[in-house]
């Protein structure tokens, strides 16, 4: 097994990025590469763009070409990690995933509450909590993290 093998096994294994930083720093000693001091996550960073303002770490083409890899993948990880973690953290109602359904589906308030069973007001108000909950400024900017979340889909 590669040592990039090992890497994205492990990495894969991972729930947090607490867990995903060890397999990071087992990959660079089985390129032989010091771990490097400071934030580990912009040196993993500059090593996906190969863009260093000091000396890139001495590696064959083919330890350069793991690395790149590696941390083009641990950032597409870490980035798969803290949205899930966040859209764990978002609990919307039934209600306000109803309410915010039928908006991402082009209703307005009135024919959503008469889709729902109810007022256009309590429509409203859901959407706002749902709105509020999902941290967004406006209602589009909501369906649009709600949809991204994978809180709603478009079939209500």
């Amino acid at each position: 097994m590669t040592p990039l093998d090992s890497f994205l096994t492990d990495l894969n294994n991972t729930e947090s990025e607490e867990e995903a930083w060890p397999c990071a720093l087992q990959l660079l000693n089985s390129l032989g590469v010091a771990p490097p001091q400071g934030d580990l996550a912009e040196w993993f960073n500059r090593a996906a763009e190969w863009s260093w303002e000091n000396e890139a770490p001495e590696l064959t083409e083919e330890g350069e070409l793991t690395l790149r890899i590696a941390a083009h993948y641990l950032r597409c990880h870490l980035a798969e990690l803290k949205h899930h973690a966040f859209s764990e953290s978002v609990h919307l109602t039934p209600r306000e995933r109803h309410a915010l359904g039928c908006v991402a589906q082009g209703m307005n308030s009135k024919a959503a509450a008469r889709k729902m069973g109810g007022m256009p007001k309590t429509v409203d108000l859901h959407v706002e909590n749902a709105r509020k909950k999902l941290g967004a400024s406006t209602r589009v900017e909501a369906v649009a993290k709600a949809l991204r979340l994978g809180v709603i889909s478009l079939s209500v």
